[in-house]
């Protein structure tokens, strides 16, 4: 137990030591940030500059998003909630509010404990009204089932969790209601048999509960989810509430709600397509075990197709011949380079240029987004473009191959840009407040297409977004000088994806007017327009080569997106006149009965106007921070100042100063017979934004002389990250220390003072630089004979480190690409017992992933010490070792140098100890596979694992003083070959995740090439190098 509280005090408090190498990736911090705030009524919207716009439009969303959640939870909030609010994706990935980077496909979080949600502005208006929408029901539901305050929530959280698939669906059920894109993935898994039931919904989390809400709200009317919300608050048991509420315990409930759902979706088939029906499938997430093929797109000439997926586990770019469906393989290797840190995947575009060679698409690197083309037949970039802008989406080549146009992103404001491609020289082609993608050019050069929320281009707007209907997307025309813009569709529904038919004059787009989004071709000249496609799932992208006999198109089939090609598309034309709208349209446009009926079809007129799936309002009071609904739902809620509004009716903007609050809190209390009543207490305080982080631990132990403790401070606002940490960490030793007459031994106390700062600089996120700097002081004291003076010494410490690591993370630690770190760590002699000594190190590390499952990992590592005190390595064991073995005792020599010594390891079948040496090196090899997929026992005792992995291991290494009299190999009394000062072992084992973490089990044998010791069965904690 003294081990375990040391171990926590250190890793959870300490940056660690000095020379200590640490792999991960890094949070860059490309610009520091200079934070703000305002205040409307019932929340706080911090920001920096360049995003006021964006914070204003989150507390116009916010307050009216709250109107609704009032009403479906009938309860006012207790305290404030503030929003950090991100000018775009990439500055919300360096958000400190948590501490890992935030993937691309995270589009917002609320923080637990603070109560904090953090979203960035991502180009579209309707999608960050849904997003703060989403974020801010489970902020309300954590005030509504927990109460306020880190305290409140950490209690409640013990007591009761609401599953995620409650909680999640309940977030898109109130921001989106019922969309066609939830429609379209339920009615793909219920028509594919793939629907888990109620109580196995956590993988289907988002559509599958969003489903649940919606099919409670036409069995039972919408007033049914309050009282199941209530039943739940009040009963602490889901199976409970749902007995209350919905009269039946959650299985007959999943029972009744899958079959409905069969009802609502099985007539379909009939009716409608699936793309395998008229498409080949140019990919097959089943076959491929992956999720993600999107992004198709035709050479102008119809003979090969680039696109991306995330068939290795990240995103890449593939190259297929068009006309046979072969994969001719990888074309662009993503997220493993500074330079293409994403690729966009969520909102996707590849362009060919002219020449049926190059191709052109965007990618994250650094602080901002590139344009970047490669040379298909060399399968090499040859340029990349940095017009500077924080988002850019959908490059589109003109069909002289003079400009690149796109989507960019400055300062939360989304607008179509023009890239001269010789001179690259921007243009800004729309500019204002609307969201405009999607650019594709007319075969003639004259015209851009594109999708837009921007409404009737000739009616006078008004001046603020969250006025206007942003809530559809059309099509829309405009010159590339910006010019002639015009509306091409009108309608209640979304229009995305332009794509011109051959000439100028035909133009295929995606409506989802039916419910499901298919194809349309319309003729620009007449008006006239036609479905082309009747599909049972929607289509989310498409290209068509210049001929206009092939289209390409994503299309989310059978649990996954996949790319499909469509020959002759135009064989349909004539063939649709209208289609038939979905089950989810047909309820929606039933009369308005009342609130509560289960006939109820929408929460508000305003569907009738072009809003299908809002039950929210903007009116003009949101510009002076006013909800005019009638109720008084702030009651309990701190008002904001008196001069949160200036006299023209906008917010107030002030300046933020850092204030620190309780991250966490926690303690442990336990008994010692030798030294009494212990106890481990830590608290953790940051200040909102996470750039000011305190750390405070403390393990009692009787005394301060027997006690850890940790304090410690870091900065992590600017791209140098800095800390600064002060602590005392105390060790027991059984030794004899005084010689022969000292025959049982002496209890022997060290304790190791420490002074540490540091300095982080990442150079982008797989690269970077620490310097650390340390004052280390040992007191070591003999509790055994008190006459025995005290040894003090101390020294100083000085440390850089070179660190990469571009590897992707699998399920039990890192399974494809490269880590390693190069080191150098110096004591100049300071100190009252000087220690002087220099040291490196490198430490490489490889992994290789076969397959999604299998996979290869080798290392090697090696390192010297020198100097008049030089630093020990100890070899042998592995880390966290739970039924460990010491190959030796110690003498004081040996405690002495434990202040400055580093175990290296693994070496499995070897024990602690078995080597110490100023000078090592170690290498290991492993093959990690698959080993058991899911296993219930039920006897003797009930157990369930999962995703059990296995490994074959082979571990070598040795440490020594002086190089002269190191031996590799030597001779046995046989006469045979034998391994002399290196040691080494062999085995395997198996890993998965047990009560108390990453469990390692291990059989291992000890070789020296011509004897094996018996197996060893190891037992340890955490990954694996």
């Amino acid at each position: 137990m003294k081990k375990l509280f040391s171990w926590l005090a250190a890793v959870l408090l300490l940056p660690g030591l000095a020379w200590s190498q640490n792999f991960g990736q890094n949070k860059v911090q490309y610009q520091s940030k200079d934070w703000q705030y305002l205040q409307s009524e019932h929340f706080d919207i911090y920001f920096y500059r360049g995003g006021e716009h964006a914070a204003t439009f989150t507390a116009a969303v916010a307050e009216s998003a709250l109107v609704s959640l009032s009403r479906t939870f009938q309860f006012q909030l207790i305290a404030r909630i503030p929003f950090l609010v991100y000018n775009s994706h990439n500055d919300f990935e360096e958000t400190n509010v948590t501490s890992g980077i935030q993937p691309e496909s995270v589009g917002g979080f609320t923080e637990f404990f603070k109560g904090r949600i953090v979203i960035p502005y991502e180009g579209s208006n309707e999608q960050f009204r849904h997003v703060i929408h989403h974020e801010l029901l489970h902020a309300v539901l954590l005030q509504y089932f927990y109460g306020a305050g880190a305290g409140a929530v950490i209690r409640g959280i013990t007591r009761f969790q609401i599953p995620l698939w409650l909680n999640e669906g309940l977030g898109e059920y109130e921001s989106q209601h019922w969309d066609s894109n939830a429609d379209n993935m339920i009615r793909d898994a219920v028509l594919n048999d793939y629907l888990p039931s109620l109580l196995q919904l956590e993988y289907m989390a988002y559509q599958g509960g969003q489903s649940f809400y919606y099919w409670v709200e036409r069995r039972y009317g919408r007033a049914k989810i309050t009282e199941l919300l209530q039943e739940l608050r009040s009963t602490r048991n889901v199976n409970a509430a749902f007995l209350r509420a919905l009269g039946e315990d959650l299985e007959v409930v999943s029972e009744q709600w899958q079959k409905t759902l069969k009802q609502w979706y099985w007539p379909e088939i009939e009716r409608r397509q699936a793309p395998t029906d008229f498409a080949n499938a140019f990919t097959d997430h089943r076959k491929t075990s992956n999720y993600i093929n999107n992004s198709p797109s035709l050479s102008p000439d119809g003979s090969r197709l680039v696109y991306l997926t995330d068939r290795s586990g990240l995103f890449d770019i593939r190259l297929i011949n068009a006309i046979t469906g072969q994969d001719m393989g990888k074309l662009v290797s993503g997220q493993k380079q500074s330079g293409i840190e994403e690729l966009k995947w969520l909102r996707p575009g590849i362009s060919w240029a002219p020449d049926n060679n190059r191709i052109v698409f965007a990618a994250k690197s650094g602080w901002q987004d590139v344009l970047h083309v490669v040379d298909v037949h060399r399968r090499k970039m040859i340029r990349t473009y940095k017009p500077g802008f924080e988002g850019i989406w959908n490059p589109s080549w003109s069909p002289d191959g003079k400009y690149i146009a796109f989507t960019g992103m400055k300062e939360t404001r989304g607008d179509l840009y023009l890239l001269n491609v010789e001179t690259e020289e921007v243009k800004q082609i729309t500019k204002d407040a609307f969201s405009d993608f999607e650019p594709t050019w007319s075969p003639d050069g004259r015209w851009i297409a594109f999708s837009s929320d921007r409404g009737d281009p000739d009616a006078a707007h008004e001046t603020s977004i969250w006025e206007h209907n942003y809530s559809n997307s059309d099509i829309y025309l405009i010159r590339p000088d910006g010019t002639g813009l015009q509306r091409v569709t009108s309608l209640a529904s979304t229009e995305i994806a332009p794509e011109f038919y051959h000439n100028s004059d035909s133009l295929l787009y995606l409506s989802d007017r039916n419910g499901i989004s298919n194809v349309y071709l319309k003729v620009l000249s007449t008006g006239e327009e036609q479905p082309l496609t009747d599909l049972l799932v929607g289509i989310q992208q498409m290209s068509i080569a210049n001929s206009g006999q092939r289209l390409a198109f994503t299309s989310f089939y059978r649990g996954g997106y996949d790319i499909y090609l469509w020959r002759n598309p135009l064989s349909n034309l004539g063939k649709y006149t209208t289609l038939e709208v979905t089950d989810a349209l047909k309820y929606r446009d039933l009369p308005l009965d009342s609130l509560d009926s289960p006939q109820m079809a929408s929460m508000s007129n305003e569907q009738t106007q072009g809003r299908p799936y809002q039950n929210f309002a903007f009116d003009r009071d949101f510009t002076r921070g006013i909800v005019n609904n009638g109720t008084a739902i702030h009651d309990d809620v701190e008002a904001p100042p008196p001069d949160n509004l200036q006299s023209d009716g906008s917010f107030t903007v002030r300046s933020y100063k850092p204030s620190f609050s309780v991250d966490y809190v926690g303690g442990v209390t336990g008994y010692d017979p030798f030294f009494g009543l212990q106890g481990l207490g830590q608290v953790y305080l940051s200040d909102l934004t996470g750039n000011h982080q305190i750390g405070i631990g403390a393990y009692l132990n009787r005394s301060i002389a027997n006690s850890d403790f940790a304090l410690s401070y870091a900065f992590q606002g600017w791209r140098p990250s800095i800390y600064f940490a002060f602590g005392q960490q105390v060790n027991f030793y059984l030794s004899n220390l005084q010689g022969d007459f000292d025959l049982f031994g002496s209890i022997e106390r060290f304790r190791f003072i420490n002074f540490i700062g540091g300095v982080s600089y990442p150079f982008s996120r797989f690269d970077r630089i620490d310097f650390s700097a340390a004052y280390l002081y040992t007191i070591q004291d003999n509790l055994t004979y008190i006459d025995v003076p005290s040894l003090k010494s101390s020294a100083a410490v000085f440390s850089l480190e070179l660190t990469r690591d571009n590897t992707r993370w699998g399920y039990y630690g890192p399974d494809d690409n490269r880590r390693s770190s190069i080191s150098a760590s110096f004591s100049p002699g300071i100190g009252s017992i000087p220690r002087e000594f220099a040291t490196v190190q490198a430490d490489f590390r490889n992994y290789k992933a076969l397959s999604r499952q299998w996979g290869l990992a080798w290392r090697t590592a090696g390192g010297a010490s020198f100097g008049k005190k030089p630093q020990r390595f100890i070899l042998g064991g592995i880390p966290n070792w739970l039924n460990r073995e010491f190959a030796r005792g110690l003498g004081s020599s040996d405690i002495n140098d434990l202040t400055f010594s580093e175990f290296i390891y693994p070496v499995r079948g070897t024990n602690y100890y078995e080597q110490i040496g100023t000078r090592y090196f170690i290498m290991n090899a492993e093959i990690r596979f698959p080993f058991i997929q899911f296993l219930l026992l039920q006897a003797p005792i009930p157990l369930f694992f999962q995703q059990v992995r296995g490994a074959v291991f082979l571990d070598a290494g040795s440490t020594w003083e002086n190089s002269k009299d190191f031996k590799l190999f030597t001779r046995n009394a046989a006469g045979e070959k034998i391994l002399d000062d290196v040691l080494a072992g062999f085995g395997y084992g198996i890993r998965f995740y047990s009560p108390i973490g990453l469990l390692r089990i291990d059989a291992a044998w000890n070789t020296d090439l011509q004897n094996f010791t018996k197996p060893r069965y190891l037992f340890s904690l955490g990954t694996d190098f």
